[in-house]
């Protein structure tokens, strides 16, 4: 990781006539984990996936390319989840907010809701199951799932 805020990772690409897929971006400075949570929504749903691989990186492309969706691994360099979701906090209502969802291998480090408003949508702790960070965004109404392979498309 070299800190360069300039490379963005699209991991997905819309087919034309799915104009609208939800936007999700992943930012985890591990790539594996950034990688596999990539390859995990674009095989579940229609949707555009965006890595960053620090926080800095991902606050600027949460105002370059408008996600849905905001993954936001707590610990990571430059600025923190935490730092990413207080700044999206503090541009709302001007700004419309992603769903943010936080991936921590350390829960200690959530901060609680205060008066009602929690930091993060949802918090998800790592190692993370798959099939809680589906629900988390089949919740949402925001995805389409993508048709399962027919057979006769199958490779033989």
């Amino acid at each position: 990781m070299n800190g360069n805020t300039d490379a963005v990772f699209q991991m997905s690409q819309p087919a034309p006539h799915q104009a609208t897929c939800p936007r999700v971006l992943i930012a985890d400075d591990q790539p594996d984990c950034g990688e596999t949570l990539a390859l995990l929504l674009t095989l579940e749903f229609r949707c555009e996936v965006y890595r960053a691989d620090n926080g800095q990186m991902a606050l600027e492309l949460v105002h370059r390319i408008h996600p849905q969706v905001v993954i936001l691994d707590i610990e990571m360099p430059l600025m923190t989840g935490l730092e990413v979701a207080a700044h999206l906090h503090a541009a709302a209502p001007a700004t419309p907010r992603p769903l943010l969802v936080a991936v921590t291998g350390s829960p200690h480090l959530l901060p609680p809701a205060v008066d009602g408003d929690a930091l993060f949508d949802a918090a998800l702790t790592k190692p993370l199951e798959a099939d809680g960070l589906l629900s988390v965004l089949r919740d949402t109404g925001l995805f389409e799932a993508n048709p399962a392979p027919s057979a006769d498309t199958r490779p033989h």
